[in-house]
């Protein structure tokens, strides 16, 4: 009869320090996912950030600053016919990777 109230009082202990463990276990998790979270919200406002400050950087109106203010020219965009374009390809391939940097 002891050994019966032992048994049962020893698997209700046990089962309670499962609980408790689970729970504890749980809230660790919440914490790691809440942290993770924060992490995340702040990489992504930097993400938005970084591509607004690259925008305003590539605008015309920052580039034509640049040539006024650092002496920098901006020179108007080339039109390439079909056969100067494979003309070129060639080149690079022929002579090195400078060609397709600095063709002429």
């Amino acid at each position: 009869m002891y050994k019966r109230l032992l048994l049962v009082i020893g698997l209700i202990t046990f089962m309670g320090f499962i609980a408790a463990w689970q729970q504890i276990q749980t809230v660790r998790l919440g914490y790691h996912i809440s942290q993770t979270n924060k992490f995340r919200e702040e990489v992504l406002n930097e993400q938005k950030i970084l591509k607004l400050k690259l925008t305003s950087l590539k605008s015309p109106d920052h580039l034509l600053g640049m040539e006024t203010s650092q002496n920098v020219t901006l020179t108007a965009p080339e039109i390439l016919t079909l056969n100067e374009i494979h003309g070129r390809i060639r080149n690079y391939y022929k002579i090195g990777n400078n060609v397709a940097v600095n063709p002429r």
